[in-house]
């Protein structure tokens, strides 16, 4: 006898999908550029002065895989946390 999945496991394999699709995304048209350019000029900053202090981007910070990887983790356990209120909601509401 075939058992069906659960409709929670669909929900959490497409939250998963659906964000890692909108981070990678996000890193590869905003995030990673904007590093790349800032890194760029502050190289070149720090050849024309060599008393230069290089600063610090938030893109430069986030721009590694791992960091990224955080992010799909956080949309994932956020969508998880919303599916499991939901439920818990919607139980409440039966016994009112």
């Amino acid at each position: 006898m075939k058992k069906a999945f659960p409709a929670e496991f669909f929900y959490q394999l497409f939250a998963l999908l659906i964000a890692f699709i909108l981070v990678h995304a996000l890193y590869v048209t905003l995030v990673r550029p904007q590093a790349d350019v800032f890194l760029q000029q502050q190289a070149a900053e720090m050849q024309d002065n060599p008393d230069y202090v290089q600063q610090r981007s938030f893109y430069v910070v986030i721009k590694d895989y791992e960091q990224e990887s955080c992010f799909v983790l956080m949309l994932w356990a956020l969508a998880i946390l919303a599916y499991k209120g939901r439920a818990v909601y919607l139980q409440q509401k039966l016994l009112e």
